[in-house]
């Protein structure tokens, strides 16, 4: 996901540079608008192979972590152990959230970059050129509404957001067992 989103980062660079050379002509800035937005489409398929690889495993990732964090959670409070014992459980809860943390940081970045992306296209020096150069980035605009967000399983999308859903939801059940024992 991170090489993903350097790749939008990039993209959107070179959008946001399109028509600033006055002294090309619109043949030459046409050309690069079609490269960008042949470059668009090559990370769009790069991203539906990404999504479709990680949708499955992280929606797993998601369930397995948020009960894992919780049975981290309630060991620390219920068992009596030595110091070294607890530092363990401590390392150790903090590993389980950072394995799905970085999915949903950068998962996160990857949709803010690319809704960028339309911003950067209207960022353009787009007036002062001809109509088809206007008609071309129109259709560009027009489909980078689409954002890139990987959606867990079909159902939770990869974000911060549902990182702090899932620890809400580990910490829910943590309070639930607390209280039964």
């Amino acid at each position: 996901m991170l090489i993903l989103t350097s790749h939008v980062k990039t993209l959107n660079i070179r959008i946001r540079k399109l028509g600033v050379e006055s002294t090309e002509s619109w043949q030459v800035t046409n050309a690069k608008l079609i490269e960008c937005i042949k470059g668009q489409q090559m990370l769009i398929k790069y991203f539906d192979t990404v999504r479709k690889a990680t949708s499955a495993a992280i929606f797993l990732q998601f369930f397995v972590t948020g009960t894992e964090a919780c049975i981290a959670a309630v060991c620390v409070f219920c068992v009596e152990g030595n110091l070294f014992e607890l530092m363990f459980l401590g390392e150790y809860f903090f590993c389980v959230i950072l394995e799905i943390f970085l999915y949903c940081h950068f998962g996160n970045k990857l949709a803010d970059e690319s809704d960028r992306m339309t911003n950067a296209i209207y960022s353009c020096n787009w007036m002062e050129k001809d109509k088809t150069f206007k008609k071309n980035l129109i259709i560009f605009m027009q489909s980078t509404q689409n954002s890139m967000t990987i959606i867990a399983g079909g159902i939770f999308p990869v974000n911060l957001t549902t990182f702090v859903s899932v620890l809400k939801s580990s910490y829910s059940l943590f309070a639930l067992l607390i209280s039964m024992t």
